[in-house]
C-alpha cells in the first residue's frame, strides 16, 4: 500500500508539473505575440481602402429592379473579376458568390449573390439576376479564383442560374485534354492548398472566324518577381513540342517539394493583396 500511494502521488505531481509548464509555455507565447503585435502597431499604418474605392450590393430577393440595372451598367463595360465562393454552415452547399469587378477606373462594385434566397424563378427580377451572370461569364473575360471555377460554381450552373461557356468545349480547342481544361492544373494533384486560378473566356480564332468559333480556355504566362525562384528543367528533360512534357512530381524528392512549397507560400503572401495573383506553373 505504501508503495502504490507513493507511485499516485508522483505521478499527480508529474501531471502538475506538466500542466504548469504549458501553462508557463503558453503565457509566455501570449506574451511574445503581444508584445509583437504592439511593434506592429507603433511602425506601421493600419492597412485600409477608402469607402469611395467600392461599392457593396446584396443581390437577393428583396434588390430592387433600379440596383440591378446599376450592375448590369457596370458589369457591361468590365471584363475583369475575381470570384469567391461560401458553403452552407449545415448543409454544404453553395449559399454565397462573391464578385468583386475590377475595372479601369473606380469604384469598383463588391456584389454578394445570397444564393438561398433569390427571387422565384418566373419573375422579372431574376431575369435581370441572370442578365447579371451572362455578363460576368462571358466569352473574353478575365475572372480570378480561389479553386477550380468549374468546382466552385457547379451547383449555381445547375440551378440554371447561368451557362457556363466551357462545358462544351472541345478536345481540339486547347493544348491540354478536355478532361483537364475545367480541372486544377497544378503539379501536385493530390495537393489541397489554396491556389489562385485564372480562366481567359476567348473564342478560338482560326482564318476563317465565321466557320470556327469554339471555346477554350488559355493560359497565360505570369511575371513572377525577381524573388521568386523557379527551378529549370535540365537538358536531359527537354522535349520535342509534339511530346508532353514530363511530370516533375515524378522525379522530385520529397526535401525538392518542402523548398518549392516553402517558396510557393512565400510568393503567395508576397502578392496576397494585390488585385491580380498569377500562380506559378511548375513543369
Amino acid at each position: 500500500m505504501p508503495s502504490g500511494s507513493h507511485s499516485s502521488s508522483c505521478t499527480l505531481k508529474d501531471l502538475n508539473r506538466d500542466s504548469n509548464g504549458q501553462l508557463q509555455s503558453r503565457h509566455r507565447r501570449n506574451v511574445r505575440l503581444e508584445e509583437q503585435n504592439n511593434n506592429y502597431r507603433r511602425n506601421y499604418l493600419p492597412f485600409t481602402i477608402p469607402s469611395s474605392f467600392y461599392n457593396i450590393a446584396h443581390v437577393h430577393r428583396f434588390t430592387t429592379i433600379d440596383t440591378i440595372s446599376i450592375l448590369n451598367n457596370h458589369f457591361e463595360p468590365c471584363y475583369r473579376y475575381s470570384v469567391d465562393t461560401d458553403l452552407d454552415r449545415f448543409t454544404y452547399e453553395l449559399s454565397l458568390i462573391q464578385v468583386h469587378s475590377i475595372p479601369q477606373n473606380l469604384p469598383s462594385f463588391i456584389v454578394l449573390f445570397e444564393i438561398n434566397h433569390l427571387p422565384p424563378f418566373d419573375t422579372l427580377l431574376f431575369d435581370k439576376i441572370k442578365l447579371l451572370f451572362r455578363l460576368l461569364f462571358r466569352l473574353g473575360n478575365i475572372t480570378f479564383s480561389w479553386g477550380s471555377m468549374s468546382n466552385e460554381l457547379k451547383s449555381a450552373v445547375l440551378m440554371n442560374l447561368f451557362t457556363w461557356p466551357l462545358l462544351n468545349a472541345p478536345p481540339h480547342s486547347s493544348s491540354f485534354s478536355s478532361s483537364s481544361l475545367l480541372e486544377n492544373i497544378s503539379d501536385d494533384e493530390s495537393e489541397e492548398d489554396e491556389e489562385i486560378f485564372l480562366s481567359f473566356l476567348s473564342r478560338h480564332r482560326d482564318i476563317n472566324t465565321s466557320i470556327n468559333k469554339t471555346r477554350h480556355v488559355e493560359i497565360h504566362p505570369a511575371t513572377v518577381s525577381d524573388d521568386a525562384i523557379i527551378e529549370l528543367i535540365s537538358s536531359d528533360q527537354q522535349l520535342s513540342s509534339n511530346e508532353p512534357p514530363q511530370p516533375r512530381r515524378k522525379c522530385r524528392s520529397t526535401s525538392a517539394r518542402i523548398r518549392r512549397n516553402r517558396k510557393r507560400n512565400m510568393v503567395k503572401c508576397l502578392h496576397r493583396d494585390q488585385h491580380i495573383i498569377f500562380r506559378k506553373v511548375y513543369h
